[in-house]
């Protein structure tokens, strides 16, 4: 796999055509999508370097006998990290929990007598919120290593012990999985905080749960309507909640 990947990414960087400035103008498509022809060749070197990032991975795996995480896709770390997809169920779980924890408090009457507590209302929502968002993410963390566990059972904790390959060199594993699982916790904090600003301000358990769901549905369908937008338009998705 990795002497396929060496040979497929240098036929791209073999064959790949670069317009001039004046076969992009008369392409109006491209043109539109990237805006501007520095756009259109940053992007182009951009391409160029994720392949020979490619060759140079699939180098250091042949060379080190160590093979990258993309090289065993039945393998416990290629599963493990894709399995970061359970996140989407403990952010619904968060918006449930959320969405239900000051509503209901509403609805059934029963905030009178936490009102009546010698405590200010920051510190009775304040308690509910890290509450009830710590148990969001320690669910979050258990799914976690039960998930880490279970890969190592069934498909051989060896794999978990090979580095994956970058361009600086090999990084262990849970060196590598960390950043994305805490990328992953995002969503989950997100989405509690959104149901919860709207228990709190609707007081309403179906309204603040079917909200935040039906805006965490919405922000996937415009994410993927505006990829293919542009790069331009895309490149500030990152800095927004979607």
């Amino acid at each position: 796999s990795a002497l396929n990947d060496i040979v497929n990414n240098e036929n791209n960087l073999q064959y790949m055509y670069i317009m001039t400035e004046e076969e992009f103008a008369q392409d109006i498509w491209t043109a539109k999508q990237y805006g501007s022809y520095s756009s259109y060749l940053a992007a182009m070197e951009k391409q160029k370097d994720g392949y020979r990032e490619k060759i140079l991975i699939a180098e250091n795996c042949l060379n080190s006998n160590q093979p990258d995480m993309r090289y065993v896709p039945e393998g416990a770390r290629f599963i493990t990290v894709n399995f970061l997809v359970y996140s989407i169920a403990v952010a619904l779980f968060a918006v449930l929990l959320g969405g239900w924890l000051i509503a209901s408090e509403f609805q059934s009457g029963t905030i009178r007598l936490l009102m009546i507590r010698p405590r200010t209302r920051t510190k009775i929502l304040m308690a509910k919120f890290i509450a009830a968002l710590g148990i969001a993410l320690a669910l979050y963390l258990a799914c976690a290593i039960l998930n880490i566990l279970m890969n190592g059972i069934l498909f051989g904790f060896g794999d978990l012990a090979y580095p994956n390959m970058t361009v600086s060199g090999p990084v262990g594993f849970l060196a590598f999985y960390l950043p994305k699982l805490i990328a992953c916790s995002v969503t989950i904090i997100f989405a509690f905080c959104v149901a919860f600003m709207m228990s709190v301000l609707v007081k309403n358990i179906a309204v603040s749960i079917i909200v935040p769901v039906v805006c965490y549905i919405g922000s996937t369908v415009l994410l993927t309507v505006v990829a293919y937008s542009g790069a331009g338009v895309v490149r500030w998705l990152a800095w927004t909640p979607i």
